[in-house]
C-alpha cells in the first residue's frame, strides 16, 4: 500500500486517478484549492486543501512543506498549472516523493503552440498549415490571401480556450483588433474539416508505455471535453504519436491531440503535458494509466509495464458536467442524449459505486451551469 497524492479536483483525470488507485486499496489524498469542493469520492482517503493554483509561489511552497513532512509515496499533478511548477522544480521535489515528468525545456516547448508549431517543422511532423505573422502588417497581408476558412490560437492555452474559428477577412482583421489574447500573439492555421483523434498515454524517456486511442466526431470537439468519443486502434496513428514522443525524448503523462486531413491523414493540433480527460474513457476501457504511472515512478522499468488490448467502437459520455450542460445549452441536445442512455456498448464518466463522488459531481455540474448564467448575465447587461 502506498500514500499517493493527486491534485485538482475539479479536472476529469484527476477523477480517473483516484478511481484507479484507490480502487488497488492505496491511500488517495486529494489536493484541491477548493475546500469547498463536493468531490467526496470514497477512495479518496481525504482532501488536503491548497493555496490556488494561479499562485505559483505559494502554491509551490505548500507543496514542498507538504511532501517534505507527509511521508507520501507519489505525486501525480494533473492541471496544466501544477505539471508546470512540479517541472520547474523537479529536482527540489524529488528530494521527498516520486514523480515522473519531462525536464522544463521539453514541458515549455510541448505546451507553447507557437513553439511546437516551429519544432514540428524542423522534425517534419505534419501539422495544419500554419502562418507566423510577428505584426498587425503581417496580418493585413494574410488577409488578402486565400487562407480562409482559418484559425485563430495563442500560445498557451487549455480546453479549448484561446481557439477562434475565422470565416472571411473582416472576421480576421476584427479578431486581431478586438481580442486581447490574454497578452499572447497567436499564429494562424488552416481550417481542417475533419474528425478528432487523440492518444492518451505514458512515456519515459522518449518511449511509449502505454496508450489509449480515440476518435469524437468534428461537431463535437469544437470547445473543451467533447461530450462524446469512440475507442480508437490505428496503427497508422500510433506509429505517429511514437514518433512525436521520440523526438521530444517525453517523460511522463502526454495527451496529442490530432485532425485527420481528407488529403494528408492525421494531422497534430497540440500536446497536452499531463493526462487529459479522456483518462476516464481508458480506465474504464482497462487501461490503468494512473496506476502505470505509480509504477514508473516507483522505479519499474518502461518495457516491463503491459499494453492491454481493448475494443474499437465503444462509445463513451462525459455525462457530468459536458453532456448535461449540453442538454441546457443546445437546443435538441437531450434527443441525443436520451437515445445514447439506451446504446449498450457505451462507457461513461458516472461511477455508480461510489454515490459520494456521484453527488459531487452534479453538485459541480450545477455551479458550471450558475457560472455560465453568470457570464451570459453579465455580457447582457454589458450590451
Amino acid at each position: 500500500m502506498k500514500k499517493i497524492l493527486v491534485t485538482s479536483g475539479a479536472w476529469q483525470s484527476s477523477l480517473a486517478c483516484i478511481q484507479s488507485l484507490g480502487r488497488r486499496r492505496h491511500d488517495v489524498f486529494l489536493i484541491d484549492e477548493l475546500q469547498s469542493s463536493p468531490i467526496n469520492s470514497r477512495f479518496c482517503r481525504s482532501r488536503i486543501p491548497s493555496p490556488a493554483e494561479k499562485d505559483e509561489d505559494r502554491y509551490l511552497e505548500f507543496l514542498l512543506n507538504l511532501v517534505k513532512t507527509g511521508s507520501y509515496d507519489v505525486l501525480v499533478p494533473i492541471s496544466d498549472s501544477v505539471v508546470r511548477y512540479c517541472s520547474k522544480h523537479k529536482k527540489a521535489l524529488e528530494r521527498f516523493i516520486k514523480m515522473v515528468l519531462p525536464d522544463y525545456d521539453t514541458l515549455s516547448l510541448a505546451a507553447d503552440k507557437d513553439k511546437l508549431y516551429a519544432f514540428a517543422h524542423k522534425e517534419n511532423i505534419h501539422i495544419p498549415k500554419t502562418y507566423f505573422p510577428s505584426d498587425f502588417l503581417e496580418v493585413k497581408k494574410l488577409a488578402e490571401k486565400d487562407i480562409f476558412p482559418c484559425v485563430i490560437k495563442i500560445p498557451v492555452s487549455v480546453a479549448g480556450k484561446g481557439v477562434f474559428y475565422i470565416n472571411n477577412k473582416e472576421e480576421l482583421m476584427r479578431a486581431y483588433h478586438s481580442k486581447t489574447f490574454d497578452g499572447q500573439w497567436p499564429v494562424i492555421q488552416d481550417f481542417v474539416d475533419g474528425d478528432f483523434y487523440g492518444l492518451t498515454g505514458l512515456a519515459f524517456e522518449g518511449k511509449l508505455a502505454m496508450f489509449f486511442m480515440y476518435r469524437t466526431p468534428r461537431k463535437y470537439s469544437m470547445e473543451g471535453t467533447p461530450p462524446i468519443l469512440f475507442s480508437v486502434m490505428d496503427d497508422v496513428l500510433l506509429e505517429q504519436a511514437r514518433g512525436i514522443i521520440s523526438k521530444l525524448g517525453w517523460s511522463g503523462a502526454i495527451n496529442l491531440d490530432f485532425l485527420k486531413d481528407p488529403q494528408r491523414g492525421y494531422v497534430l493540433l497540440e500536446v497536452n503535458p499531463r493526462f487529459g480527460g479522456s483518462l476516464n474513457f481508458a480506465y474504464r476501457m482497462g487501461i490503468d494509466l494512473p496506476w502505470a504511472y505509480c509504477q514508473l515512478a516507483l522505479g519499474t522499468k518502461a518495457q516491463e509495464i503491459k499494453q492491454p488490448q481493448y475494443p474499437q467502437g465503444t462509445m463513451f459520455r462525459t455525462i457530468f458536467p459536458t453532456e448535461i450542460i449540453r442538454c441546457c445549452l443546445q437546443k435538441g441536445y437531450w434527443r441525443t442524449f436520451v437515445t445514447n442512455s439506451f446504446r449498450l456498448n457505451c462507457k461513461t464518466n458516472v461511477y455508480w459505486d461510489d454515490p459520494g463522488l456521484l453527488w459531487g459531481q452534479m453538485v459541480e455540474t450545477r455551479w458550471y451551469w450558475q457560472d455560465i448564467k453568470r457570464m451570459e448575465d453579465g455580457l447582457g447587461a454589458a450590451n
